[in-house]
C-alpha cells in the first residue's frame, strides 16, 4: 500500500509539474528508494526518508529534511534547513549555509 500511496502522490506531482503549478512536494516514510524531481518547486520537504536517494531540482525558497536516516540527497536550494537527520550525505548548491537544528550526526 505504501508503494502505491506513493506512486499516486508522486504522478500528481508530475502532472501538477507538467502543467506548471507545482508549488510543493511532500515526501513521507519513503524505504529503498530513488526518486528523481526536477521540475522547479517554491517549498519541499522531505520526511522520515531511510535509506533513500533523492534528487531535487531548483527549489525557490525553503528545503527542508526532517527525521530521516542514511539519505542521499542532491539538491539545489535557496535555503536549506535539516532538522534531526543521521548518517546522511547531502550535496548541496545553496547561497546560504544549511541550517542543522536537533541531533543531526
Amino acid at each position: 500500500w505504501l508503494q502505491e500511496d506513493f506512486l499516486n502522490s508522486y504522478m500528481t506531482a508530475a502532472r501538477q509539474c507538467a502543467s506548471g503549478r507545482l508549488t510543493a512536494s511532500l515526501l513521507l516514510l519513503l524505504l529503498l528508494l530513488l526518486l528523481l524531481l526536477c521540475c522547479p518547486c517554491r517549498l519541499a520537504r522531505i520526511t522520515n526518508c531511510r535509506d533513500c536517494t533523492v534528487c531535487i531540482g531548483a527549489v525557490g525558497a525553503l528545503l527542508r529534511i526532517d527525521s530521516s536516516e542514511r539519505l542521499q540527497l542532491t539538491a539545489a536550494a535557496a535555503q536549506v534547513l535539516v532538522v534531526s537527520c543521521h548518517s546522511c550525505c547531502l550535496h548541496l548548491g545553496t547561497p546560504r549555509q544549511p541550517a542543522l537544528l536537533g541531533d543531526c550526526r
